[in-house]
């Protein structure tokens, strides 16, 4: 090894250098050499795995061949952390696998490591299955080779591998391991079909949960949330599964967190729940029963720091007031007409936009709400005449009186949804 892989790597190698240098390793890995030789190898190893055009050839290697073996026969920790590192290295960085890594088992060889004892070891090796099913599924859908199914066949990916992928947010378990297994969860979602499929269950949304409300980790708690927002637009049914068991309570929790990537996802998961027609009954029954904190929630959005938080606020208001108008009541209560002076003045265009719909909202609110009042008026005139009497009724339509309760309410109505209008 007379020139680091990497060199040659970026300006181009000769097959027979390149074929020299992969064979002085393997030799050093294959042979019966002491742990700690083996280790030093592969730590040196890991320094050429950064580089996309080196892991490219490195990972279509014999070298892969090896680690993947060494990985399922090994049982000292510090050799499979290191085994599991260097693969889980080349998949991020490689971006073309070939086929016979997949004819490896590595897929059932890394879910069986999955079980380890070592938390250092159970890290490295969900970081990498991470790494790896995120790139099968991304292949599969940018290429179209292969249904979810056959491609899941290929590699080895069963429910098995979900299984213990979920095992691993269970109460208990290593926070670090918990988190590559949540983010793992949230990239495969990102993907939506069939790929978010694999985790739309309710065991997986319960443990979601559970880790938002007891993870002492920011990092963790705010890609659970992530996940969850991610895994209910997925899987949209998943929604009502979460109202009936819990009610609004995840979602306003998460709007009143301290951290701002926690309540983002809170505001994407009550947006989503109020602008799906599937869950208007449950939508209206969760948050009427938290009226209160539902608009003490929405309009601390408005107010906060961060403009994405302003504008899903905003949204959020507009999509209460298409619920219902009471809505519109409740957060005029709580300062939505200074707010919105406020707001319009803002720079940012997603905010400028949300702030441009919402005063739409407020006025078809209000236009809407005096039809009301003069349906109601114009009813409860006639039915009062009615009970005097006929004569009395020609006499009240002749002079007018029930045509006049009708205008009073289009003048108060009209000049109040001009006022909003222009606001």
């Amino acid at each position: 090894m007379r020139v680091p892989l990497i060199v040659h790597a970026r300006t181009g190698v000769h097959s027979q250098d390149l074929e020299a240098f992969l064979t002085h390793i393997y030799r050093a890995l294959a042979a019966a050499t002491p742990l700690k030789d083996k280790v030093n190898v592969l730590a040196y190893f890991e320094t050429l795995c950064a580089d996309t055009t080196a892991a490219n050839v490195l990972i279509n290697s014999s070298l892969t061949m090896l680690f993947v073996r060494m990985l399922r026969n090994g049982r000292a920790p510090l050799l499979r952390v290191r085994l599991a590192g260097v693969l889980g290295l080349l998949v991020r960085h490689a971006t073309f696998i070939a086929e016979e890594l997949a004819a490896t088992q590595v897929v059932e060889i890394l879910t069986e490591a999955l079980r380890d004892k070592n938390e250092r070891v159970r890290r490295r090796v969900m970081a990498t299955l991470g790494e790896l099913l995120f790139y099968i599924a991304t292949q599969q859908q940018d290429s179209g080779a292969g249904s979810v199914a056959d491609v899941s066949a290929a590699w080895g990916i069963s429910s098995a591998t979900t299984g213990g992928v979920v095992r691993l947010l269970r109460p208990g378990e290593d926070e670090i391991c918990q988190h590559y297994a949540v983010k793992t969860i949230e990239n495969i979602c990102s993907q939506g079909g069939e790929w978010a499929a694999t985790f739309s269950t309710m065991e997986v949304v319960s443990s979601l949960v559970a880790l938002l409300g007891s993870s002492s980790g920011d990092n963790l708690k705010a890609t659970a949330a992530s996940t969850l927002a991610r895994l209910l637009r997925a899987s949209p049914p998943l929604m009502g599964a979460l109202l009936d068991k819990w009610g609004a309570g995840v979602i306003l929790s998460g709007l009143s967190d301290t951290s701002s990537k926690v309540q983002i996802s809170a505001a994407n998961m009550l947006n989503q729940l109020l602008s799906a027609p599937d869950n208007v009954a449950r939508a209206r029954a969760a948050l009427a029963a938290d009226e209160r904190a539902v608009v003490t929630a929405v309009m601390g959005l408005l107010d906060h720091a961060l403009p994405l938080l302003r504008a899903k606020g905003i949204l959020a208001v507009v999509l209460l007031c298409r619920l219902s108008p009471r809505w519109l009541l409740e957060c005029c209560k709580q300062r939505l007409v200074p707010l919105m002076e406020r707001l319009q003045r803002e720079r940012d265009a997603y905010t400028q936009e949300a702030a441009a719909q919402l005063r739409v909202e407020m006025a078809a609110a209000v236009e809407a709400t005096c039809e009301q009042i003069r349906g109601e008026l114009a009813a409860a005139a006639a039915a009062g005449a009615a009970a005097r009497g006929p004569l009395q009724l020609q006499q009240l339509q002749a002079s007018g009186a029930g045509g006049g309760a009708g205008a009073w309410a289009q003048v108060l109505c009209g000049s109040g949804s001009r006022d909003t209008g222009s606001r």
